[in-house]
């Protein structure tokens, strides 16, 4: 059963980039509860304290993630979302310019729901929220 999309948690170190995704976004009508943060650690700060806050509130969050990042990278994230046992309410994307291959390779085998390349393709996201969300 898919769950109601709550907001979108972005992920990403680059100013630019953020500012383009949240308008597309927006735009779009995906979704208006957009929360920017620049790296892993404050987006895991930022998950505890909804779930401490929204513990009996519907929805989920769709979390776009860059994997390279200062502080705390897209790796490292996954693996302490895992450990808190954060990661029942969210559904993480990667965000990247990265087309390494062992990037796509770590990625699959965290199981990511999906992995988007930069420059974002609204379409992608659109396509995303459908099938893993509810209206």
């Amino acid at each position: 059963m898919k769950a109601k999309l709550k907001k979108i948690l972005l992920v990403d170190d680059d100013p630019i980039s953020n500012y383009v995704t949240e308008e597309l976004i927006r735009e779009k009508g995906i979704c208006q509860n957009i929360i920017t943060v620049t790296d892993g650690k404050q987006a895991l700060n930022f998950l505890q304290q909804d779930r401490d806050e929204t513990s009996t509130e519907a929805g989920c969050i769709l979390i776009l993630l860059d994997l390279n990042m200062p502080v705390m990278d897209g790796f490292e994230f996954m693996e302490e979302l895992e450990a808190r046992q954060l990661h029942e309410r969210v559904k993480v994307a990667v965000l990247t310019s990265s087309d390494n291959h062992k990037d796509i390779s770590q990625a699959q085998q965290f199981g990511f729901t999906a992995y988007l390349q930069k420059p974002l393709v609204v379409e992608e996201v659109s396509s995303l929220v459908d099938q893993c969300f509810t209206a």
